[in-house]
């Protein structure tokens, strides 16, 4: 951590009705100290050798505290800003280059101590988050610089605490931060322990396909589709067409848990082939919402193996937004996908709202540019349906896009 307090005493005051002179300040109090802001703790805790006896306010230890973290946070900025100028100069290899990205690797820790920290010890959601969002911008110019050099790890750890929505269940005294809601500070995406859990979705005998010409999985130069079921929870999914040609399947859960859940989480594993890599031009997954009082929200998500990008699905416009990316896909390696998806049902139908808590792949999160979306009426069945689409690119009669996708589960919970 770049900025540090004056060392304080381990005792409390037991002093509470000591006043602070009105001629000191709190950055009087806090200047020049050397104990880590990740210790201060206490309310009103002393600061020794300044003034043994003096209690401070809960205000003003938290308008400090504020002030301070968003000094050390800065600095951090500006340290990772710092080390991505420096490899950009560097020849990588050399000794110089390892040596600023080592660098680098500690100033990402040191980052992620300060963030840490700074919730722990923020008093609220909106005052962690005014702190947070002042940094975000340059955040993301830093990750985007790491990324076009490679260092993709990097990357996504600079960027890894957006968006903030994440953390708010951290600060929800009514509930457990340590079983939260949906994610919280540090990409923990865990369900409550009172999720409903359905699983062994990767059944093919329940996976229901749509190549109907003119509808959502039949467009373009569809041949022919196919599910397999090759291994226990294990299916594989593939598309025979021609140019733009989509499939999709879908599995559908109208439990009660399913027609009331409010938060909802899908997981599942998948690989692809050389072949699928070179074919598949867009892998979709979506959460289908549908509310007995009619309103209805696709949570849809979209990847495009070969760059990484992903769109978001608005259900209102019926249209794909580009959101942001996770960088090239790679063949015959395992991702872990996991999204999560908030509904707002407001009982009208076209004023209720959909959130993506998170789209992430292997922990890696993505700091998407728009998460909230309107739903619209719609009369399907109440429950949750989970969607899978494979999209060809324009390529000859005969192409075959696939992906084999294992242990899908889904949580459900109010």
């Amino acid at each position: 951590m770049s900025q540090h307090l004056l060392a304080t005493s381990d005792k409390t005051d037991k002093n509470t009705d000591a006043v602070q002179p009105p001629n000191i300040s709190a950055a009087d109090i806090f200047a020049g100290q050397s104990k880590p802001l990740s210790e201060l703790t206490g309310a009103h805790q002393v600061a020794a050798g300044v003034l043994p006896d003096l209690a401070l306010s809960d205000s003003t230890m938290a308008a400090a505290t504020k002030v301070d973290y968003a000094k050390s946070l800065t600095s951090d900025n500006a340290s990772l800003a710092a080390d991505l100028k420096a490899l950009q100069g560097d020849k990588k290899g050399t000794s110089t280059y390892e040596a600023d990205l080592t660098r680098l690797n500690r100033d990402e820790s040191s980052l992620h101590d300060d963030v840490m920290a700074w919730r722990k010890n923020a008093p609220d959601f909106k005052t962690f988050s005014s702190v947070m969002e002042a940094e975000h911008t340059d955040l993301k110019h830093t990750a985007k610089g790491l990324w076009d050099m490679g260092l993709k790890d990097q990357a996504s750890q600079t960027t890894a605490y957006y968006p903030l929505s994440h953390y708010a269940k951290y600060f929800d005294k009514s509930g457990d931060p340590g079983s939260p809601g949906g994610p919280t500070g540090g990409g923990d995406t865990t369900p409550p322990k009172n999720a409903t859990v359905a699983d062994h979705l990767d059944t093919a005998s329940q996976q229901r396909p749509n190549m109907k010409a003119d509808q959502i999985g039949g467009s373009g130069d569809v041949q022919g589709s196919s599910v397999t079921q090759i291994g226990p929870d294990t299916t594989r999914f593939t598309l025979t067409g021609g140019h733009w040609a989509d499939g999709l399947w879908s599995i559908g859960n109208k439990s009660d848990a399913a027609k009331n859940a409010n938060h909802i989480k899908l997981d599942a594993d998948f690989t692809l082939t050389a072949n699928d890599l070179k074919n598949d031009h867009e892998i979709e997954k979506d959460i289908v919402v549908q509310k007995a009082d009619g309103s209805y929200g696709t949570a849809g998500t979209q990847i495009n193996p070969k760059t990484g990008e992903v769109d978001y699905w608005n259900t209102q416009k019926s249209q794909w937004i580009n959101v942001g990316s996770l960088g090239p896909l790679e063949a015959n390696k395992d991702y872990h996908l996991e999204m999560g998806v908030t509904v707002h049902d407001t009982g009208n139908a076209n004023t209720g709202t959909y959130n993506y808590d998170y789209y992430s792949l292997n922990g890696q999160k993505l700091d998407a540019t728009k998460t909230m979306f309107n739903t619209k009426p719609m009369n399907w069945s109440a429950g949750v349906y989970i969607q899978t689409q494979l999209d060809l690119p324009n390529v000859p009669d005969g192409s075959i896009a696939g992906l084999t996708e294992s242990n899908q589960k889904l949580y459900l919970w109010q």
